[in-house]
């Protein structure tokens, strides 16, 4: 089976990740200076929501092609919620130090959450499988039942 979108899909997806790797380097770098990190990563999403609009006027953005617009989108969108989980998760705790224990206390699932991404993607999979297969209510799943009530 062949990709429908061509080499345009397979350099853009390429370019997400290597902007995700450079993402984790500047971590690596700057770990002990969070404001410097936080400046860096808010400049790399305002520069991609600039470059959104020339190019939505070449080729607007489709999520199926993976378009250079849809890209800035994606990149732009990811690093401002990466500076705001940083900041949350980082930045806030050091800076109120052990004074506050709510702040710990708040930012403690999204620790967990990233340090046991693998079962959290098989719990997801296994509730899913509950919800649709298992468990019936009437003619349908309760999966059914949400996803006619939300979409």
């Amino acid at each position: 089976m062949t990709d429908p979108e061509g080499i345009v899909s397979t350099l853009t997806a390429s370019f997400t990740t290597y902007i995700g790797y450079c993402f984790g380097l500047m971590l690596l770098k700057y770990k002990k200076h969070l404001d410097t990190l936080i400046k860096y990563w808010l400049l790399v999403a305002l520069l991609c929501v600039i470059a959104i609009y020339p190019c939505s006027l070449i080729m607007p953005p489709n999520k199926k092609m993976y378009t250079l617009t849809f890209l800035f989108c994606v990149l732009s969108t990811s690093a401002t919620f990466l500076t705001l989980l940083l900041i949350i998760i980082d930045y806030v705790p050091k800076a109120v130090g052990s004074r506050s224990k709510a702040v710990h206390y708040i930012t403690r699932p999204f620790t967990w959450l990233g340090m046991n991404p693998l079962a959290i993607f098989i719990m997801l999979q296994l509730l899913f499988d509950i919800l649709n297969n298992w468990i019936t209510v009437g003619d349908s799943t309760p999966y059914m039942v949400f996803y006619k009530a939300a979409f």
